[in-house]
């Protein structure tokens, strides 16, 4: 996708939007823009995923925070970040509708393609179909009305509504996620995991034997500090003990180490083996 983002044309819309949806037609996605085009709030970030495989284009840290929920969650089955609402035509003719100003570009004044922080596919436990989502994702602050100017709060809300709008054309579930709705301990712990969340061929390979280590030392005793606790099943499997908190790290990311993630995960803390279980179940992917 071109960088340009200053005096944009109708063609540049055109020209960006038709490349999309040529790939999109391939089965190929990609962020409609690159974090290096547009103004970011807080710190972007590229971030490749361990579901996915891509790498996704985040523009805060309350995206990044979002992402994290998604990639670790079981039911996810494809994230799709600054997801494009075309034709752009339709945003347009709902702006009309609804009687509200389309976004557009600064200097120009040429409409701009909108996007959705999230479109994401996700498989219903209930049923075991597919089903697509969209989420904006927003600073709680953003929709306070004592923490925003008045102009601009009614701006952010137009913007929400002419989204929701084209989501439900579409008949598409469209939620809002705040800060708020994030648990912080749960997230601190995420990001803690997620940068062990990948194979790593000379460590994961040791997982079956780190496993039946692991239990053998939760059943010895009701209570660890999980340094030693994951230093001691280094020692009788045989590895460093990196490679046990990797290991540890890893397996907790994909669920088959099951603990409480709303509870602070550090190698300091002190937890009850009862606390931390071990997922048997067929189909967990080692």
């Amino acid at each position: 996708m071109s960088r340009k983002r200053k005096n944009v044309t109708n063609k540049d819309t055109e020209r960006w939007a038709s490349e999309w949806l040529k790939d999109w037609e391939k089965g190929i996605f990609r962020s409609f823009f690159d974090v290096l085009d547009v103004p970011s709030l807080g710190r972007s970030r590229r971030i490749k995923s361990t579901k996915t495989g891509r790498v996704h284009q985040l523009l805060s840290d309350l995206e990044y925070y979002v992402f994290l929920e998604l990639d670790f969650d079981k039911s996810v089955l494809d994230i799709h970040e600054q997801f494009p609402l075309l034709p752009r035509e339709k945003t347009i003719a709902l702006s009309h509708e609804l009687e509200i100003k389309h976004p557009r570009y600064p200097v120009t004044q040429v409409e701009t393609v909108m996007t959705t922080d999230f479109c994401v596919k996700r498989e219903c436990p209930e049923s075991g179909k597919t089903i697509l989502e969209a989420y904006s994702v927003k600073y709680a602050s953003a929709l306070d009305k004592e923490k925003c100017t008045e102009r601009k709060l009614k701006r952010t809300q137009e913007k929400l509504e002419l989204e929701k709008a084209y989501w439900n054309s579409r008949n598409i579930s469209w939620l809002i996620i705040t800060d708020e709705l994030l648990n912080r301990t749960r997230i601190e712990n995420l990001i803690w995991l997620f940068h062990c969340s990948r194979k790593e061929p000379g460590i994961t390979s040791n997982i079956s034997s780190w496993l039946n280590a692991f239990n053998a030392c939760l059943q010895a005793t009701t209570c660890w500090k999980l340094k030693t606790l994951l230093y001691k099943t280094a020692e009788i499997c045989g590895v460093t003990s990196n490679t046990s908190v990797y290991l540890f790290k890893y397996l907790v990311w994909h669920q088959v180490v099951l603990v409480d993630l709303t509870k602070p995960l550090n190698l300091l803390h002190e937890y009850a083996s009862e606390g931390i279980g071990i997922n048997n179940r067929e189909g967990v992917e080692l």
